[in-house]
């Protein structure tokens, strides 16, 4: 089980000619883009309508099992429109690892005060166990969506946005009962606590190794760990420290 999570800060909104079904399903607009005539694909291309349903047993999972996922994509319906779109083409090549979904802050925006809040299924996550395509809405939809909510995305580091998002993720996990003991479920929270949310784990040992045992047990305490983080990502922004570092990702971004 790889993810690549990637955020993608502009994206171009499709015409609905471009949709070959369009529904609604527990408030969330859910859309299938149809293949292009001369698109080339690297696997077999799960159908629309097989892979819309995927999506949709996936989200009836979350609003299931998932009480904190639940609630919080109902948040974001309050604010606005909650899209997941299965995107075929997405995304263009499998180079930077096997990306399964995505959230596009930028996808569909318009002036107004309503958000859009946008996640893309790409073609290997419509091929994905439902309960594990669940999880990762958790992380693309739920983590990232709640930040583009909260106004989060341009004055919060990259790592630490992963870092909240694979939190999400975690959460998720647990309410639907993966085996945290298996190899892949290490993995993931190997990724989650030594690298994503290194920094974030090194502050509060820092300031309150108490606090760690919010983190040391099978099934950590996520939502205590997510109010330890939100004074985290406060105190970063207030220093400069985020600041500088963001301006650092858009200088080594506008090189690529």
């Amino acid at each position: 089980m790889f993810v690549a999570c990637l955020f993608v800060f502009t994206g171009e909104a499709r015409s609905q000619s471009e949709f070959s079904i369009q529904e609604v399903h527990e408030g969330l607009r859910l859309g299938a883009v149809a293949p292009r005539p001369d698109a080339k694909f690297d696997i077999e291309l799960l159908p629309a309508r097989p892979a819309i349903d995927r999506i949709k047993k996936a989200i009836d999972l979350l609003y299931r099992r998932s009480p904190f996922s639940a609630q919080a994509i109902k948040t974001l319906q309050s604010a606005g429109e909650v899209y997941v779109i299965y995107d075929p083409h997405f995304p263009k090549s499998r180079l930077s690892g096997l990306t399964i979904a995505a959230f596009f802050p930028d996808y569909y925006q318009h002036d107004g005060p309503s958000k859009k809040f946008v996640t893309v299924v790409g073609r290997y996550g419509a091929k994905w166990p439902a309960r594990e395509l669940a999880a990762v809405l958790a992380h693309e939809l739920v983590g990232h969506g709640m930040q583009q909510y909260r106004g989060r995305m341009e004055h919060v580091r990259t790592i630490d946005l992963e870092c909240e998002a694979y939190l999400y993720e975690e959460q998720a996990y647990q309410d639907l009962g993966l085996d945290k003991r298996s190899g892949e479920m290490i993995k993931f929270r190997q990724a989650l606590e030594d690298y994503w949310c290194k920094s974030f784990r090194a502050d509060i040992a820092w300031r309150d190794k108490s606090k760690m045992a919010l983190w040391e047990r099978l099934n950590p305490d996520v939502p205590g760990i997510l109010k330890l983080y939100l004074g985290y990502i406060d105190r970063l922004r207030k220093s400069g420290e985020a600041k500088r570092a963001i301006e650092l990702e858009n200088r080594r971004r506008e090189k690529r």
